[in-house]
């Protein structure tokens, strides 16, 4: 993580966008998939890091794509109270625009995996 993906490190662009392209699929590769919850914790704690500290969007944008969004679609089925109360915050104004059509799309994901 140090030489790769930290923000002093030279690496290339391309170099750190390929990692975290197929960190999880190596790490489920190694038996992540038996993981428990809080080695889980562990070894995405990095990015989760990186994530809060980077100042490059793009590099922020690629580790939510590839690491967040990923384990977010895979894991379990969010429950219908939590829809519902996301809803009812936009319908009280509590987001912006873009906000709101992102949580839409969101909206629809979940309401799909769950039929």
């Amino acid at each position: 993580m140090k030489e790769i993906l930290c923000s002093e490190s030279q690496s290339p662009d391309g170099l750190r966008f390929h990692f975290i392209d197929i960190y999880l699929d190596e790490l489920s590769k190694v038996g992540g998939k038996d993981l428990l919850e809080n080695q889980n914790l562990k070894f995405n704690d990095p990015f989760c890091k990186i994530a809060a500290k980077t100042k490059d969007h793009i590099l922020v944008q690629t580790i939510a794509r590839c690491v967040f969004e990923v384990i977010v679609d895979q894991s379990p089925l969010i429950p219908e109270d939590t829809v519902e109360e996301q809803k009812t915050k936009v319908a009280d104004g509590d987001f912006s625009e873009k906000e709101t059509l992102e949580n839409e799309a969101a909206w629809k994901k979940a309401e799909r995996r769950q039929h």
